[in-house]
């Protein structure tokens, strides 16, 4: 006999058991799925323009395991761009992003909500990172 493990469809959500994260200080923390687009898109959008041009994109591309050259991810960035209705210049809008990462075909870029807490944990260690730097240079504009 075996003993084959089917995966059932995605839909009934396990409570976890986990303690909840002691990141008080941080301002950014996605819980629901949206909230965790929303937050790792925000922390991307570093111009804060509302939309990820292809820089900012490269920076999520990156963390889901984008390998190529820079010159390679702004072809990449046109498809992604006319597959979800993007803007060349200004880039994906939050919801064309959502769109992107909820996208379990070939063109899109499916993340699990653990992937998704994983990038934002990763980005907000990186953004408090160059926020201690500039801090060390007496550039900081905190109180």
């Amino acid at each position: 006999g075996g003993g084959s493990s089917s995966s059932k469809p995605a839909g009934n959500s396990i409570p976890s058991s986990a303690p909840p994260f002691q990141f008080a200080s941080l301002p950014i923390r996605g819980r629901t799925r949206q909230e965790l687009l929303s937050a790792v898109f925000r922390l991307c959008d570093t111009d804060r323009d509302g939309f990820l041009n292809c820089q900012e994109m490269e920076v999520f591309a990156r963390e889901v395991g984008f390998e190529g050259p820079p010159e390679e991810w702004v072809q990449e960035f046109r498809t992604v761009c006319g597959s979800y209705h993007g803007d060349l210049q200004r880039g994906l809008n939050v919801k064309a992003f959502a769109d992107f990462v909820d996208d379990q075909q070939e063109g899109g870029c499916y993340c699990t909500n653990e992937e998704l807490k994983t990038i934002q944990d990763t980005l907000q260690a990186r953004i408090a990172d160059v926020s201690q730097e500039a801090a060390k240079r007496g550039t900081s504009t905190a109180p």
